[in-house]
């Protein structure tokens, strides 16, 4: 049961944290720290994506 309870209280605070980033000056921070660039190069390998697609192509792929 506290296991279940700590998530809940997790997902709360991460939306009330949301709601107070958009609407306060930390807003463009959120976005312009969205927009930078993210290099991922080894070796042969490179890769460019910004923050926001580092997130959504790879973080997300491996949390799912």
């Amino acid at each position: 049961m506290a296991n279940e309870s700590s998530s809940g209280i997790v997902l709360a605070a991460a939306a009330l944290l949301g709601m107070v980033v958009a609407n306060t000056t930390l807003r463009s921070t959120y976005f312009e720290t969205l927009d930078k660039k993210f290099v991922l190069d080894v070796g042969a390998f490179y890769l460019s994506l910004t923050t926001q697609k580092f997130i959504n192509y790879l973080l997300m792929t491996l949390f799912f």
